[in-house]
């Protein structure tokens, strides 16, 4: 009986104290409270981000990361800004420093912070903001909510790290029905095609608070382990028996990508300066040379039908199958290893390659979002993930025929 009650208390503190939860009810309640509170902010004239700075260590062994950043803000507008909105991360402890901000309000149930701007940021000025984030392992959890951080094969991008301005309309209840229920009103679309939109033009469905922007991470990781983040890499050291890397973009890119570490092999291939790269677990190989292939296919046609590739290098990045999907980043797509890595081909020689076809769609996205993309206006969507798959076809059909083409647009 003291067994149980100690294991009671034990695990009570652990699931409740250490690692409090909430249920699908509260968060509902917090997401209806999020939109009647602070809806009133969407549109408001807030800074862009132009430029990034990272200095992240991951510690795989302790399911623990450290984070300090710098953020580079600019007033596009044509009045001043004397109010900051900031959505923090979450799951981390967060800090936000810069002797102009003062704290107006910390609604740390919905994660949005309130500064005010002393002096006021005025029309076409830039300031500098310095960030940090800690993200702590405790004990064991009710269930699972960090499963990007892992002992092997951390997988996480900038907004679980890094802050986001301004009210973000994609923090909203969706279901219709629900949102009767909470007497909201109904969710209204993307905003229709209007060149004097001036507010939607400068978005993006990808985001609204940042132009095009320059992304330089120094990174460290376990001895074991490779870590990656966006763009080339710059320099490699060891120091005090972990490894750091340091990348820098080639080119501007949205501010959107991730960070990677894991015990990985390389398989690499030169293409016209370009160096491919493909990251797996040593026991996923069987398909990375179709990846390469495919990788070197969709740059063919992509650079002579669409224009140049802006990076210098193009990496697939694997990672467990906590998600299964494929993403596309500047220069680098992580790639789940259950869509694609440990797919079998063998039994069936002209199955349908749905590992080339993958590749060459996040390929596609490379210029279909990473060079061109829409506003955040009705129909933007197209110029990303129509065009991309329309590419994906066309690397395809150049590959297989028409008679593989007709057997994957009928699957």
């Amino acid at each position: 009986m003291a067994l149980w009650a100690l294991s009671g208390v034990w695990v009570f503190y652990n699931t409740l104290v250490l690692n409090p939860f909430r249920n699908d009810k509260q968060v509902e309640k917090l997401t209806v409270r999020y939109e009647k509170d602070y809806k009133r902010f969407e549109g408001k004239e807030q800074p862009r981000i132009y430029d990034v700075k990272y200095d992240i260590q991951i510690f795989p062994e302790k399911r623990s990361i450290d984070t300090k950043g710098q953020l580079w803000l600019r007033n596009p507008h044509s009045k001043a800004i004397d109010t900051l909105l900031v959505q923090v991360p979450q799951r981390v402890k967060f800090t936000l420093e810069d002797k102009r901000l003062k704290l107006l309000k910390d609604d740390k149930d919905v994660y949005l912070r309130i500064y005010r701007l002393q002096p006021a940021l005025q029309p076409g000025d830039s300031m500098r903001v310095d960030f940090s984030s800690v993200y702590r392992n405790k004990g064991f959890e009710n269930e699972l909510t960090v499963q990007q951080v892992m002992q092997n094969g951390t997988f996480f991008n900038n907004f679980d790290i890094a802050p986001r301005l301004g009210y973000q309309p994609d923090g909203e209840m969706t279901d219709k029905n629900r949102r009767k229920k909470f007497k909201l009103p109904e969710k209204t679309r993307a905003p229709k095609l209007n060149r004097l939109d001036t507010l939607a033009r400068m978005n993006s469905y990808l985001g609204n608070d940042a132009d095009w922007v320059n992304v330089e991470t120094v990174i460290s990781t376990s001895a074991d382990q490779l870590a990656i983040a966006p763009g080339s890499l710059q320099k490699e050291w060891t120091e005090n028996g972990r490894r750091y890397f340091q990348y820098k973009l080639d080119h501007f890119s949205f501010n959107f990508y991730s960070f990677m570490s894991a015990r990985y092999e390389v398989a690499r291939k030169k293409w016209n300066g370009i160096d491919l790269e493909v990251y797996y677990h040593k026991d996923h190989a069987d398909n990375v040379d179709r990846m390469l292939k495919s990788m070197q296919k969709s740059l063919e046609y992509y650079t002579t039908n669409f224009g140049p590739y802006f990076h210098k290098q193009c990496r697939i990045i694997e990672f467990p199958r906590y998600a299964d999907f494929a993403q596309a980043f500047p220069g680098t797509m992580p790639y789940s290893e259950g869509i694609g890595f440990i797919e079998d081909f063998r039994a069936d020689k002209d199955d349908i390659d749905m590992v080339f076809y993958v590749v060459a769609h996040e390929m596609g996205h490379q210029w279909w979002a990473h060079q061109e993309c829409g506003a955040y206006m009705q129909g933007g969507e197209m110029t990303v993930e129509t065009f991309a798959q329309y590419s994906a076809l066309m690397v395809m059909e150049k590959e297989y025929g028409r008679d593989i083409m007709r057997k994957f647009l009928s699957y």
